[in-house]
């Protein structure tokens, strides 16, 4: 999350500054789009669903716009970029949903069998904090969130696999699992004023379960590696 920040003697308003959300169709990235447009942003959102995108824009209401886009494509990133700089308020904030600057737990403590996922989200956050130290001088924020595990359609199979689930909630202090909206209202934060001296940071959201162990994935590596071979045997 970027934000070429200003002084305010006015906390919580957003009003007029234009956000671009990507990955905003749904999940955190649409939550998060609902927050900031609550606060007075002017929201665009991306993806690669128009249709998803379109019963977005139904749900935000107001001035939001979408405009289709696959991140991983530059061009399209770029055509994104351009339509939310020509957006009413120009673009003074943006949130990389799809993959990048939203981390996880999993980038602070282990999760066998996600080796290469941890290693992802790791990088994301050292790219974040590689960014927060080019931009500074320009007055341009860069944050990272990291959530720990979110009720969205992306993990449907955890919350359907009673043995991870219960593996999650056991470590996890608070004892339940997070929302969109929880998030949202951290990213809402970064975005904002009240966090003008913060840069650089990866913020762990996760019910206070990165102060323990991560999942047991266990009831999922089984079925792919065999019982044995977890346990070393050949």
């Amino acid at each position: 999350m970027s934000e070429r920040s200003e002084r305010t003697n006015v906390a919580g308003v957003l009003d007029g500054q234009g956000a671009l959300v990507t990955g905003g169709g749904s999940g955190i990235g649409l939550a998060t789009a609902k927050r900031l447009a609550a606060d007075g942003a002017v929201v665009t959102i991306c993806g690669r669903s128009k249709e998803r995108l379109d019963a977005a824009l139904e749900a935000l209401g107001g001035e939001a716009r979408a405009v289709a886009a696959d991140v991983t494509d530059e061009d399209s990133v770029a055509a994104a970029v351009k339509a939310a700089a020509e957006a009413p308020g120009g673009l003074r904030v943006a949130v990389a949903c799809a993959g990048v600057a939203v981390s996880s737990i999993a980038a602070a403590i282990s999760h066998p069998y996600l080796g290469a996922y941890g290693a992802a989200k790791a990088g994301v956050d050292m790219l974040v904090r590689v960014a927060a130290d080019e931009l500074g001088p320009s007055q341009i924020r860069v944050n990272a969130v990291r959530p720990g595990l979110v009720d969205t359609e992306l993990v449907a199979g955890i919350f359907a696999t009673d043995a991870v689930l219960e593996s999650y909630l056991s470590q996890t202090p608070l004892g339940r699992s997070g929302t969109p909206d929880d998030v949202a209202a951290l990213i809402r934060f970064l975005c904002g004023p009240e966090s003008s001296w913060i840069t650089g940071q990866s913020i762990s959201i996760d019910g206070g379960h990165s102060l323990r162990r991560g999942p047991d994935y266990t009831p999922f590596a089984e079925p792919v590696y065999g019982a044995d071979a977890l346990r070393g045997l050949v």
